[in-house]
C-alpha cells in the first residue's frame, strides 16, 4: 500500500472514529434528558383521560429518536455484516417514522395557526412524506460488500458508503 493511500485510509478511519464518538455523546445526552424528564412527562401527558393525534405523534417522535440513536450505537458494537445490516434497516425505518411524526406535528401546527386551513396542512404533510419515500428507497438500495480485513465489509445505500463493519472472527 502506498504512503498516500495509507494516509488517506488513516484520515477516513479518524473521521469515522470522531463520528462514532459524536453518536455516543448524542445518545448519552438523549438518555440523560429522557431520564430527567420522564416522570414529568408521564404526569402531564400520559395520565390524561383523552389522548389526541398530537400525543400519538409525540410518542412516535420519541420512539423513532431512541431507535435512531441506539441502533447507531448497536451498529458500532455488533460484529458481522448481517447484524449491522438488520440494525441499519431498523435505523432507516426509525428515520422514516421520525419524518412522518415531524410532518404530522408540523401539519397540525400549521392547521392550528392558519384558521384551520386543511389544504395548507395537507401540503405540508405531503412534503414531509417525500422524506419517508427517500428512506424507503434507501432501504431498497442497500448493498453489503465484503472487503479485506481490518474493515470486513461496507454497507452501501444508493451508491453511498454508509458504514464499515467489522467481521466476526
Amino acid at each position: 500500500m502506498s504512503t498516500d493511500r495509507l494516509v488517506r485510509t488513516t484520515e477516513i478511519l479518524d473521521v469515522g472514529f470522531v463520528h462514532n464518538c459524536c453518536q455516543i455523546v448524542a445518545c448519552a445526552i438523549y438518555t440523560y434528558d429522557r431520564l430527567l424528564t420522564l416522570w414529568w412527562e408521564v404526569d402531564m401527558i400520559w395520565r390524561r383521560r383523552s389522548l389526541s393525534a398530537a400525543t400519538g405523534l409525540y410518542l412516535f417522535l420519541h420512539i423513532s429518536t431512541a431507535v435512531l440513536l441506539y441502533a447507531q450505537i448497536a451498529i458500532q458494537i455488533v460484529s458481522g455484516c448481517e447484524s449491522a445490516h438488520i440494525f441499519l434497516i431498523a435505523q432507516i425505518c426509525a428515520a422514516a417514522l421520525f419524518h412522518f411524526a415531524i410532518g404530522g406535528i408540523t401539519a397540525l401546527r400549521a392547521y392550528a395557526i392558519s384558521d384551520r386551513s386543511v389544504p395548507l396542512a395537507s401540503a405540508i404533510f405531503m412534503f414531509y412524506l417525500t422524506f419517508v419515500a427517500i428512506n424507503i428507497y434507501a432501504i431498497a438500495t442497500i448493498v453489503v460488500v465484503t472487503v479485506p480485513d481490518p474493515v470486513g465489509c461496507v454497507i452501501f445505500a444508493d451508491g453511498k458508503g454508509l458504514r464499515p463493519c467489522a467481521t466476526s472472527p
